[in-house]
């Protein structure tokens, strides 16, 4: 059986309605409704899937889920609030919990094999990882992050002037060469 899968004497139905950027995180709207005969009780379960490139982390965690009792053919709303620590794992360079910036999934459903609904959300967030330079940091990857990239482009714009003897276009030393 699937992480979180439960048996009722009915069928359930989970639907995504929207998700809402608040102050306090990201709020989640979803219905449920018991499409079967029987009164019965489902846990609806909400899993977050990091689409951020983060390496390492599961393709999906449980981070909330609530308890819903229903009559045959009821519906019931349910909200969920997901703060920046549902979005987070323990980094160690860091030393805490942390949530990186960019696109996640919502996913809703039964089990953790039976999601019924699906949203994509951003998140934001102004803090940042270390970035740890060493030997093996490339001047592509100083180039492509914001703290470095205008050093860098200052120094390769100087090595560039040395190279060519203050002229980035190179032609004293195509005229002089042909002299």
């Amino acid at each position: 059986y699937p992480f979180g899968f439960g048996l009722s004497y009915t069928k359930f139905e989970v639907r995504l309605l929207s998700a809402d950027e608040t102050a306090d995180g990201i709020t989640a709207f979803a219905t449920v409704q018991n499409t079967g005969s029987c009164p019965g009780k489902e846990v609806v379960q909400l899993y977050v899937a990091d689409c951020t490139g983060t390496t390492g982390r599961p393709p999906k965690e449980l981070r909330k889920f609530v308890k819903v009792k229903l009559e045959p053919g009821e519906e019931k709303q349910v909200e969920f609030t997901l703060t920046a620590q549902d979005l987070s794992y323990y980094d160690e360079t860091l030393g805490s919990w942390y949530a990186a910036p960019g696109e996640y999934k919502i996913l809703l459903g039964h089990s953790s094999r039976d999601i019924h609904a699906t949203l994509s959300v951003r998140f934001s967030t102004p803090r940042r990882r270390p970035f740890v330079i060493d030997e093996n940091t490339t001047i592509g990857e100083l180039s492509k992050d914001d703290r470095t990239a205008a050093i860098i482009q200052q120094v390769l714009a100087q090595a560039g002037n040395a190279l060519t003897g203050g002229n980035a276009g190179g032609s004293e030393i195509a005229s002089s060469e042909a002299v």
